[in-house]
């Protein structure tokens, strides 16, 4: 199974999308997101409110992609453990967005 039809059973608009191509957009966009969190010209509370967004996207593949959580409870399955690892990045998106600067820096 491809990535884009691992995806296209959540998120359909990505069907249209070839499958060479749908990785290659992913690749960009986590290295973008990648580097836009570790520059220090990024002011932190900018870089931390694209990560919740993207953690949002991979928490909707865990909670409606048949097979990713234990039945009948939210516990992830053994292949789900990956994708349930994005809500410690919600947290820590929400931490950069809402947090205080202790020195200036963009952490």
């Amino acid at each position: 199974m491809s990535v884009r039809d691992f995806t296209a059973g959540t998120y359909p608009v990505v069907k249209s999308i070839e499958p060479a191509q749908s990785v290659k957009a992913v690749s960009a966009g986590e290295i973008t997101l990648g580097t836009i969190l570790l520059a220090p010209f990024v002011p932190g509370r900018l870089a931390g409110a694209r990560l919740p967004a993207y953690a949002a996207a991979l928490l909707g593949l865990y909670v409606k992609t048949t097979g990713m959580r234990r039945p009948g409870t939210p516990s992830p399955s053994k292949d789900g453990i990956a994708l349930a690892k994005g809500s410690w990045l919600v947290g820590i998106g929400l931490a950069r967005l809402f947090g205080q600067a202790s020195d200036g820096g963009s952490l």
